[in-house]
C-alpha cells in the first residue's frame, strides 16, 4: 500500500436531534473505518436546519519521498478495496 487512509468526519444536524441515532451513526462509522482499516482523525459538528448533512474527506498520507506519480500512478476510475 502506498499511503495510509485518514478519514475528517463533518456532521451537520438540527437544533433537535435524538443523541441516541446520532451516537448510533458514529458507533456505525467506527465499525466501518476499522472495518477497512481506516482511522477517523477529525472533523466538524455544525448545525443544519435543513436536516441531517454526513460529510466525508478521506485523504492519503504518504511517506516523504514514497508517492507515485506519472505512468505509475493508478488511473482515474481506479478503485481501491
Amino acid at each position: 500500500m502506498a499511503g495510509t487512509p485518514r478519514a475528517l468526519v463533518t456532521i451537520g444536524l438540527p437544533k433537535k436531534h435524538d443523541a441516541d441515532f446520532v451516537a448510533a451513526i458514529y458507533d456505525g462509522l467506527n465499525q466501518l473505518a476499522e472495518k477497512i482499516q481506516v482511522a477517523i482523525v477529525g472533523g466538524e459538528t455544525t448545525t443544519n436546519p435543513g436536516g441531517i448533512l454526513i460529510s466525508i474527506a478521506l485523504l492519503g498520507m504518504v511517506p516523504r519521498g514514497k508517492a507515485i506519480f506519472g505512468e505509475a500512478a493508478p488511473k482515474p476510475g481506479t478503485r481501491f478495496l
